[in-house]
């Protein structure tokens, strides 16, 4: 296990003596609660219906006995005599009284522990296999990786104010039992030739001159969709001319793939598409054929699919959506001024039928951005 240094201790030291003041001027009615909430926020404090909660870290999962004897400490001081477990490898307290958080994170920093970023948008709780470091099948201890998130990632001026929280999570085995699709970013070891990392495997996959494509079971749940693709699209993506440090493009096929994360990757001009990926692995030469829609491996049909629209194929082309959609409202408006006919070199969505119903608010609103009373479930409107 990791131990802190002289300087965590410091930063530990400090950072609970800040809060401890904020805390006082909570009390004191110096600070509002809305003052005091992005404060709170940033130390693991919630405030729900009938008292404030208090969630601590665990690092990828792994707890010392002197820790676990501390926090049952903790629980039996300051708390109800218990707490509770989450999915992501924290432990929360949630009858806390507010005058004793402070005393409670001094009682964490005795065994090295604290309850930073486990709220707000920032990187949470970097998480890993619960048989890291025991498990048969294990190729590496995903715990040193995750350390070196937790310490890269720890109050780092760019994280703390993200548009969503974010959560990362290692697998160091090939059988995943750390959720790592389920997360924004998910990290999976793996070993070529004796040399663990995936990197070297993705260059003699491309060295065979085919583009290479990201396929998945579960693709792209998580609360950062943008980061996701970006990361996706620097592997399996082309470089963008004249347009440093940014790609575009590539194929995302997956069994399911989130709504969001589909259309953020029609925005980037890639081809997402949904379908059966039990027979495609690691290294196989695929063919895949989007206007038949379906995939061979060795002559042989191994998944069929459907586009969610024609119009995606028009959007690879353009190279992302607002590309085609800029591209194709300069062309009409090019060719009404010159009095042509509206051209038919791009492709139409079809639209869901008519209806009588009426149109939620969130169907309003987007209508009326563009210029309709409302739009319909898998209708394509700009």
């Amino acid at each position: 296990m990791y131990s802190y240094t002289e300087f965590d201790d410091a930063f530990i030291a400090e950072r609970n003596a800040q809060f401890r003041a904020q805390v006082e001027r909570r009390i004191d009615g110096s600070l509002t609660e809305d003052e005091f909430k992005p404060l709170r926020l940033m130390n693991g404090l919630y405030l729900q219906l009938h008292a404030y909660m208090l969630r601590v870290a665990i690092p990828y999962g792994t707890l010392s006995s002197r820790q676990m004897h501390k926090l049952a400490d903790i629980a039996a001081k300051w708390d109800k005599g218990y707490g509770h477990f989450t999915t992501r490898q924290n432990i929360q307290y949630n009858w806390p009284q507010l005058r004793d958080v402070p005393d409670m994170l001094d009682a964490l920093a005795e065994v090295n522990m604290h309850a930073i970023q486990t709220s707000g948008n920032t990187i949470r709780n970097v998480t890993a296999d619960h048989f890291a470091g025991a498990a048969a099948d294990e190729i590496a201890d995903p715990r040193p990786v995750a350390e070196l998130i937790r310490q890269w990632s720890t109050d780092h001026p760019e994280f703390q104010f993200l548009p969503r929280k974010f959560k990362v999570a290692v697998s160091g085995a090939p059988h995943d039992r750390a959720v790592i699709k389920a997360h924004d970013i998910g990290l999976q070891i793996v070993e070529k030739d004796g040399e663990i990392g995936p990197l070297k495997q993705m260059e003699e996959l491309k060295a065979k001159g085919h583009p290479v494509a990201y396929v998945g079971d579960v693709v792209g749940t998580g609360s950062s969709r943008k980061s996701a693709t970006n990361s996706v699209l620097w592997h399996f993506g082309e470089d963008i001319p004249y347009v440093p440090n940014k790609r575009a493009g590539g194929v995302c096929i997956g069994g399911k793939i989130a709504p969001i994360f589909f259309n953020t990757m029609e925005d980037s001009g890639a081809l997402p598409f949904e379908c059966d990926v039990e027979k495609m692995n690691t290294g196989d030469v695929i063919d895949i054929y989007p206007f038949e829609g379906r995939v061979e491996k060795d002559g042989e049909v191994i998944a069929e699919f459907e586009l969610r629209s024609q119009v995606l194929l028009d959007e690879v082309r353009a190279g992302g959506r607002i590309n085609l959609i800029i591209g194709r409202g300069l062309t009409t408006k090019a060719r009404t001024a010159l009095g042509l006919e509206e051209s038919t070199l791009f492709r139409k969505p079809e639209q869901p039928g008519d209806s009588n119903a009426g149109f939620t608010l969130a169907q309003k609103m987007v209508g009326k951005a563009c210029g309709m009373d409302g739009v319909r479930p898998g209708m394509y409107c700009e």
